[in-house]
């Protein structure tokens, strides 16, 4: 027998896996490529796009011009090289190229041959299967990164989001005049739709009209199939065939019956569709007067709100506060309170005494929920009143509950520590006290021409009271009748004025 073959030991490769703490400051969710920095020939390059779908390593021509290679050293290959059009693409020649990926002390080293490529294109190179084969390499696009096993360790290389982003941008800039041919898929002979399992008949919801019909299976039994009849027509009301079988909703105000999140909401999303590219490339500062970044966070939102959410989680989109901005009132009361086209929409209400609203920049005044309140120095907001809510309020708190009869100035002070305001109110409130003075002395003056009225009626409650005393005290006394000459028996005390009796005299 010859002599025993020992077999080598073969040292198991370290585990490769990814954990949360891979994804590191990548913004997180994303849809962005996978573009790393490598260390090719003695060049720094950045801008290469990892590509597991491509079987050949590409230089392109521009990176090649800068990197100071001889045009000689490229090798001349009559392979064609199929783009992701399928159609081929003109190439100059292939270059073998050291490339290092990854840091020490798990670096590797690799001679690659790259395809040299006269395209436009916003990356300098692209990594094909070729490379992540040799390097036995795992890629993540979701932790954007790349892991690869050595003898030491595991290497990696982690991506730059926001160069992977620039690149897109200006990709899509570079396709901004190409025309996009895209195939129909709406073929109707290639998706079907489902037939029933059985044949159907047509039901007459409103007996003798054709038009309003639903169609149930004729496997029911006749008795089913009756209960069934019945239970939708006595439900009829509920279809809606044409727009006017829905009452109450305005094809028209559709629209306003949105709440204005939503609104706001559905602008930003709207954007964000229309500059996608932009959207990817840069963070996006919402400035806003809503609380849009809470409504879209929210759980328990509604589920148009959830979509957009979603959709917009994808960007780095910060939610900041409106500040004041100049004349932005000025604005904001052009475009709420321009008349509209039909002048049947107003309501117009005659104002004898017109108000004049004095505003420097927007710093006295802010809108809350839709409310025009004023910026107060002894509290936080008065409430702007409306014309008819100032008469109530000085009608109420002169004469009404409160019933505190003040002076101008006085009530003025007193509506305004209830928190209320309107311009000019001080001198409406000297004036609403002048006409209830002028309006009380009248009164009295008419109360002294009624008094004989009053005392005449008070004289008739006098006696009417009277009455009812006696009524009540007559009801316990016994009625007698007494003749001229019958005897009575009476007391002795009530005889002698000088006899102590009641209850003040000795026991």
């Amino acid at each position: 027998m010859g002599p025993s073959i020992k077999k080598q030991k073969i040292e198991p490769a370290p585990t490769i896996s990814f954990c949360d703490d891979d994804v590191g400051d990548t913004r997180i969710p994303h849809d962005d490529p996978l573009v790393v920095t490598l260390w090719v020939g003695n060049f720094d390059m950045k801008r290469i796009l990892v590509d597991n779908g491509s079987s050949a390593e590409v230089l392109f021509y521009e990176a090649f011009q800068k990197m100071n290679i001889p045009f000689d050293c490229l090798r001349k290959i009559d392979t064609p090289l199929y783009g992701f059009s399928n159609h081929p693409v003109a190439w100059e020649g292939i270059i073998a190229l050291p490339v290092t990926v990854g840091a020490p002390p798990t670096q590797a080293k690799l001679m690659l041959d790259f395809v040299v490529v006269r395209v436009p294109s916003a990356y300098n190179a692209i990594l094909g299967r070729i490379t992540l084969n040799q390097l036995k390499a795992v890629v993540s696009t979701y932790h954007m990164k790349i892991k690869f096993p050595m003898e030491n360790g595991v290497g990696e290389v982690k991506g730059d989001q926001v160069v992977a982003r620039q690149c897109y941008m200006a990709s899509c800039r570079n396709r901004a005049n190409e025309t996009l041919m895209i195939e129909d898929l709406r073929d109707e002979t290639k998706f079907e739709r489902g037939k029933p399992t059985e044949d159907l008949i047509n039901i007459e919801l409103y007996p003798g009209n054709q038009e309003k019909t639903v169609r149930v299976g004729t496997g029911l039994s006749d008795d089913l199939k009756l209960k069934l009849v019945d239970l939708l027509r006595s439900y009829s009301d509920i279809f809606a065939w044409t727009a006017s079988d829905m009452p109450g909703i305005d094809p028209e105000d559709m629209e306003m019956r949105y709440p204005r999140i939503d609104k706001v909401a559905l602008a930003l999303v709207t954007s964000a569709r229309k500059l996608r590219p932009y959207f990817q490339s840069h963070t996006i500062v919402v400035l806003t007067d809503q609380l849009l970044g809470k409504v879209l966070q929210n759980p328990d939102a509604s589920g148009r709100l959830v979509n957009w959410s979603v959709e917009l989680g994808e960007f780095d989109s910060r939610y900041q506060p409106r500040t004041t901005i100049k004349a932005q009132a000025l604005s904001d009361f052009v475009v709420e309170c321009t008349i509209p086209e039909n002048p049947q929409q107003l309501i117009l209400s005659e104002v004898s005494d017109p108000w004049l609203l004095y505003v420097d920049g927007s710093s006295k005044f802010a809108l809350v929920d839709g409310m025009l309140y004023k910026k107060s120095f002894s509290l936080p907001y008065l409430k702007c009143l409306s014309p008819r809510e100032v008469d109530y309020a000085l009608h109420e708190v002169h004469e009404g509950i409160c019933r505190q009869h003040l002076g101008g100035r006085n009530l003025a002070h007193k509506i305004l520590r209830q928190g209320y305001y309107w311009p000019g109110m001080q001198r409406d409130a000297i004036k609403f006290t002048k006409s209830s003075e002028a309006e009380n002395e009248e009164n009295l003056r008419g109360n002294l021409d009624l008094l004989d009225d009053v005392h005449a009626q008070a004289l008739d409650r006098m006696i009417s009271t009277k009455q009812r005393v006696a009524r009540f005290y007559n009801r316990r006394v016994r009625m007698r009748t007494f003749r001229v000459g019958d005897l009575v028996l009476r007391k002795l005390e009530v005889s002698d004025p000088k006899a102590a009796v009641g209850k003040l005299s000795p026991n």
